[in-house]
């Protein structure tokens, strides 16, 4: 996957990034169900690419304490396979 973000309000101790990622994976091997038929396929080479708007908030917060991101994303597959419908993700990161 790739992702590309960009500074969109900044002051000295606190920041806005709206960021875009997108994911693209191959499922080599394994098998699933198609709903309502209960026997399993082969899914080897099914292509999936999923999109993940989003925006991470960041405080500088001094001293010895460090760099607090706190970033909130949604993801969506664009191709009839998925490994799900919709997503809806927040991480932190504390780097100090």
């Amino acid at each position: 996957g790739t992702g590309i973000s960009r500074v969109f309000y900044e002051t000295d101790d606190f920041a806005i990034l709206p960021t875009l990622e997108m994911i693209f994976d191959f499922a080599s091997d394994g098998q699933q169900t198609n709903f309502p038929s209960p026997i399993p396929v082969g899914v080897e080479h099914t292509p999936l690419f999923q999109i993940c708007p989003g925006t991470r908030f960041s405080w500088d917060t001094g001293g010895d304490s460090g760099l607090l991101e706190i970033g909130f994303s949604g993801g969506v597959a664009l191709t009839r396979e998925s490994l799900y419908g919709g997503m809806i993700r927040t991480d932190i990161r504390w780097m100090f």
